[in-house]
Order: structure tokens, then sequence, then C-alpha cells
């Protein structure tokens, strides 16, 4: 199904729009009406003036916290919390960097083409830098931002994970600027381990500024990584907060 309606809308947005969208693009901005129904309220903050209007490739990272929903919920229904979220701030041009494996599942994999997705073998340590070099050439011969989650796995604490070096390594090796994604925490309405999920959920999506990686070489990165985690760190407490604080105010007046 997700397939038929990619190749689809794919095929008629040939032209002058296909120039400036991906099929990415398409799967994002429908998923964003099917995820209505989870009746989180998302606050949007820098995302024109940091992402909607950069031109040019870029590496795009978020922090990554929830998989599936609950098990209450219907049972094919794997949205993610995340994946509401990235419905609302994703970049023109988009696309996502996924696990060889995931090629060679039907359907599931030409839907990934025509999103222009970058698969890698994480494993294969003797073809890093093959990799790295593959990400760059397709994310300029393409005019492409990739999406990543830097953490590498999901993080069911309230902070983040320590970052893995892979998008930074593609940033500095093709000059691309880094742009952060930081979502306030859902602990206040969703948790996996302690099963459960409120629909009353608030969530802040703050994009900050561009950070240029021009005139950095592979030797920068580890220092390079560090900032950038600091960086969304630090927003990601001060968000958390403000989100948290709305959410027990929201709850007191429908007391």
């Amino acid at each position: 199904m997700l397939s038929l309606l990619v190749f689809f809308l794919h095929i008629s947005t040939r032209g002058s729009f296909s120039k400036n969208f991906s099929g990415a693009d398409l799967i994002f901005h429908t998923f964003k009406y099917w995820t209505l129904w989870t009746g989180i309220t998302m606050e949007i903050r820098g995302f024109d003036e940091n992402l909607g209007n950069l031109e040019g490739p870029a590496i795009v990272l978020c922090n990554h916290q929830a998989s599936s929903f609950l098990k209450f919920l219907p049972r094919y229904s794997t949205s993610a919390i995340d994946v509401v979220a990235m419905t609302r701030v994703w970049p023109p041009r988009g696309t996502v960097m996924m696990k060889k494996s995931l090629q060679y599942i039907p359907f599931f994999n030409f839907a990934s083409w025509l999103a222009n997705a970058i698969f890698i073998d994480r494993y294969n340590h003797e073809k890093a830098m093959a990799q790295i070099d593959y990400c760059v050439e397709k994310l300029k011969s393409k005019n492409l931002k990739i999406w990543i989650f830097p953490e590498g796995t999901r993080n069911h604490g309230d902070g983040l994970l320590k970052f893995k070096k892979g998008a930074f390594n593609i940033a500095v090796r093709g000059g691309f600027p880094i742009v952060p994604i930081v979502l306030s925490n859902y602990r206040p309405f969703y948790s996996k381990t302690e099963k459960y999920f409120k629909s009353d959920g608030e969530v802040i999506a703050k994009v900050l500024s561009p950070i240029s990686t021009e005139g950095l070489s592979m030797e920068d990165v580890p220092e390079l990584v560090e900032k950038v985690r600091n960086q969304m760190l630090e927003v990601l407490s001060d968000i958390s907060q403000e989100a948290a604080e709305r959410m027990k105010r929201k709850r007191q007046a429908a007391a």
C-alpha cells in the first residue's frame, strides 16, 4: 500500500515540483494527516529560518526516544511518536539512512528506493570510509538532506545517549552543515517500559541553527560530536521542562 502511494505520488509530481521535493517528503507529509489521531500537540520552533529555507545538502540530527505505541493500541499500529514528530519538521528534499537488511523487504524496499533512502551496512567497518563517500556522493548528486538519529538506538531515559560518529563523518567529509533538531521528552505522556500513553501529549520541537563544517578535517570529528551533543542536551532540558509544565497545567485545568 505504501509503495503504491509513493509510486503514484512520484509519477504525478514529475517536473518542476520534483526538483524541490523528494519521495520521502511526500511520504511524511501524507503521514502527517494519518497521525492526527494520536492527539499529540506539537509546537515547532526555528524551522523556517534554520531548515525550511536552507539550500543544498545537510545532515539533520534528532534525538531518538520511542519505538511503537503500546500493545493496547490496534495490533497492526506500528506508528512511532518519533514519526509523528518527523512529519511536522521534515526537511525539504529530505531522506533517511537505513540498515542494509531493510532493502530486501518486499514493497518496503520499492518505497524506500523512490524516497531516495540510503542503505548502509553498519557492521562492515572495513568499508566504513567507502560508505561515507557513497553517502556524500548521493547527497550531493541528488541535493538531499538526510535525517539521522545520532544516538543510534532508542533512548528511554531523560537525556541523550552517546552519539555515534557516522553522521559527523559524512558532514565533515562532504562539507555539509549540521542542523540539530531537539524533541522534548515524551515521558510525561508516554513510557514503553511503564506501559502508558496519554493523548494529551505536548511536544516542543526546536530546530537549532545550522553548524558549519567548512574547514574541518576528520580529526576534528570527536570535538564536533561533543559540541553538538552538549548543545542539544542543554536545549532538551529546557524545552522538556517547559512542555511538562504545560501538560501539568492542562491536566489541573481539566480536573
